[in-house]
């Protein structure tokens, strides 16, 4: 979230990093744009950056559901290239391979097949653990807060408030 900007471009361009899958990489930068240093990001800055997602790797759900509700999403992509990216992620692994090999050895391809680049590498987590903890107060004042408006919590072990 406090990386400049030249950082975030570096790390969206490198070959070598890696992602669960491209759809936290945008999760990723929407917190950097939204939330962090990036909020002063221009125009011109943030057109970069998602000309480093790859989009046709988003799964079509993110692609139909998630990017139409991000602004500085729909102040860079038209229509055209979105409808690309998302026939893409709908193909078969051997059309996926056959357009990404055509847009390697055709580097003049149009504009927006910039973002039909090979995957990115996967990443080595499996599993994301959170490690967390809550006070017992604060447990009980949301027990306390249940019950007053009438949603009544039958047990009252400390171990039952954490389940």
């Amino acid at each position: 979230m406090q990386l400049p900007f030249r950082a975030v471009r570096s790390l969206l361009a490198s070959k070598d990093t890696s992602a669960h899958n491209e759809n936290t990489v945008v999760v990723a930068l929407a917190g950097w744009l939204e939330l962090g240093v990036g909020r002063r990001a221009t125009v011109d800055q943030r057109r970069q950056l998602v000309e480093l997602v790859r989009l046709p790797f988003l799964t079509s759900s993110f692609i139909g559901d998630i990017l139409h509700g991000l602004p500085w999403m729909r102040e860079v992509l038209n229509q055209s290239t979105l409808l690309a990216a998302f026939q893409f992620a709908v193909a078969s692994e051997a059309t996926r391979a056959r357009l990404v090999a055509e847009f390697a050895s055709h580097p003049a391809s149009p504009p927006s097949m910039r973002y039909f680049r090979a995957p990115r590498p996967a990443s080595a987590v499996g599993k994301l653990v959170f490690d967390w903890s809550v006070e017992l107060a604060h447990i009980k004042r949301m027990v306390a807060d249940a019950r007053l408006w009438n949603r009544v919590v039958e047990a009252q072990s400390p171990l039952h408030y954490f389940a």
